[in-house]
């Protein structure tokens, strides 16, 4: 496929239900075969937004992949939803595995049940306080928010991945949007600044600070 294709239609599709709905229409798509660990920020969206579609009803879940047909066939599958997924994942909840706990978490997350999520990464914090990943995830949960309290964790959590070793152009994006809700302008400005210093060609960053010179012409 071209570069066209995935900048005009299998990226928007995944972000936009209109275009969505005309890819539909277009392909005849009859099963959604999705492998939800993968890490794009469209992606992402496109399993959210399933999960919450009428149109769609999700009958396979597991660590790696989600399956998700027409809701109105096959009668005899029932709809995995917020009421019931903790129990299809309960192998996942009952792991000692970290990567299982931690797809756990996110899969809850994405099910709209954040506490749950949180409780999750928190003992897993407790019990590895040196792997970074329960921090990365704990801290984009809580830097979703807009209460300060929790946006402070964020902060908290972010820098602890960072010192951990993750020190990615995607996570000093994430803290200075954090610090840019929190008011913490130029410690926002500092963050992108080095989301450039690890991905120097990084859009992102780029039109972060943009936005924050439009903002704030003093920074």
């Amino acid at each position: 496929y071209p570069a066209t294709f995935f900048q005009d239609e299998y990226i928007p599709m995944q972000l936009e239900d209109a275009k969505w709905a005309s890819a539909v229409d277009k392909y005849g798509f009859d099963i959604i075969y999705w492998r939800h660990q993968e890490g794009t920020p469209w992606g992402r969206s496109f399993f959210r937004q399933r999960v919450t579609d009428n149109q769609w009803k999700m009958v396979q879940i597991d660590r790696y992949n989600a399956i998700f047909i027409p809701a109105n066939d096959r009668p005899d599958l029932a709809n995995i939803d917020v009421n019931n997924v903790e129990k299809n994942i309960a192998y996942l909840l009952n792991s000692h595995d970290y990567e299982d706990t931690m797809v756990a978490g996110d899969i809850l997350e994405i099910f709209g049940l954040p506490d749950r999520a949180v409780s999750i990464y928190q003992k897993l914090i407790e019990k590895y306080p040196r792997d970074y990943r329960a921090y990365l995830s704990l801290g984009s949960l809580y830097g979703s928010t807009s209460d300060p309290t929790y946006l402070n964790k964020a902060v908290t959590l972010l820098n602890a991945a960072a010192e951990l070793g993750y020190k990615k152009s995607s996570l000093y994006n994430q803290l200075g949007v954090v610090y840019f809700n929190l008011k913490l302008y130029e410690k926002a400005r500092q963050a992108w600044y080095t989301s450039l210093l690890y991905s120097p060609t990084d859009v992102g960053a780029r039109d972060y600070l943009k936005q924050l010179k439009d903002i704030i012409p003093s920074l």
